[in-house]
């Protein structure tokens, strides 16, 4: 009988070593699925520029009158005059504050063969080129 009392004296911390071992081993693994999934979550900003260029597109279908000033695009948008420029990183359509495209480091205009293009950059990454539409 001595044996079996001294065997579930040990027994308990035995179990506890094995569970605190257990969760050592396992806390590693818990923080990568973890890491993934946050990183899964963030969508890529590519999704969102491709929603906000068609907002652009159909901003300049029924809008007249479009120009190209300098770094800005100028419409009149519902018989409005409207601008579409670069404000603290995130491309704007004023008066208001419409957000379009979000974190950019540089955004231009230009005109080409009858097409609008949007150039923008973002940090650390190439400069991209997009038709938003016709003049």
């Amino acid at each position: 009988m001595r044996s079996l009392h001294h065997r579930t004296r040990g027994y308990i911390l035995e179990q506890s070593l094995l569970t605190l071992y257990l969760s050592a081993l396992l806390v590693p693994v818990l923080l990568i699925c973890c890491s993934v999934m946050v990183r899964a979550s963030d969508p890529p900003d590519t999704f969102q520029d491709e929603i906000a260029l068609a907002q652009i597109r159909h901003i300049l279908n029924v809008s007249d009158d479009i120009r190209i000033e300098g770094d800005t695009l100028l419409l009149n948008y519902h018989d409005r005059p409207c601008s579409i420029s670069l404000v603290n990183g995130n491309l704007v359509m004023k008066p208001g504050t419409m957000i379009l495209l979000t974190k950019l480091e540089e955004a231009s205009f230009s005109e080409s063969e009858g097409c609008i293009l949007l150039f923008w950059k973002r940090k650390q990454a190439d400069v991209t080129e997009r038709t938003i539409g016709h003049v």
